[in-house]
């Protein structure tokens, strides 16, 4: 989706909805720059319910991973977001909403594969619900000609620095948590 697509489908989730409200808002405001972000990754995040950190907390623990839906998506790595903030901080921007995402989209499943071979260790995988739910992907063209030369981490930089993060940090995990599985049960399928 272009940043020019925006308002041509409104969504009915309340998160989706209280994004879009928040862009309508900063739009009529000329002081306000709007990134649009559709899935960060990174250390210190809520492992028990972001997705990618989830997974890799769960291989680590040897914990089979169950995917509800897979999904298409634009994971973004915080370190990347971080740059970019801080190069709209120092430079003026031609526009005032950019779609922050890496040039490569990725499912859930993919995702999945990438920490098995970052981890080395295989532990069981299914995926619950057949077919793929709505795509959480955005088009960067916008940014790319703000930044052409910016180099966004690969999945497998990104995950594989969260996979030491999470190692590194192994006795502080909530594992009791992560059986109980919050994530998997906020998860919404579309059929």
């Amino acid at each position: 989706m272009k940043e020019t697509a925006f308002g041509e489908s409104i969504p009915n989730d309340s998160y989706g909805l209280s994004k879009y409200l928040i862009s309508l808002l900063a739009a009529k405001r000329s002081h306000i720059l709007t990134f649009r972000l559709f899935g960060v990754y990174g250390p210190r995040e809520d492992y028990r319910i972001k997705f990618i950190s989830n997974a890799i907390v769960k291989h680590l623990l040897g914990i089979p991973i169950v995917i509800k839906q897979d999904v298409l998506f634009d994971y973004l790595y915080i370190d990347d977001l971080v740059q970019i903030v801080r190069y709209a901080l120092t430079h003026h921007l031609r526009h005032a909403v950019y779609n922050v995402t890496p040039d490569e989209s990725i499912t859930l499943s993919d995702i999945v594969s990438i920490i098995q071979k970052v981890g080395r260790l295989e532990v069981p995988v299914s995926v619950a619900t057949p077919g793929y739910n709505f795509q959480y992907t955005g088009d960067n063209g916008r940014l790319r000609k703000e930044l052409p030369h910016f180099r966004f981490h690969t999945y497998e930089e990104g995950m594989g620095a969260l996979y030491q993060y999470y190692r590194k940090s192994r006795k502080h995990l909530d594992e009791k948590s992560i059986r109980r599985d919050e994530y998997f049960t906020q998860c919404i399928v579309r059929k």
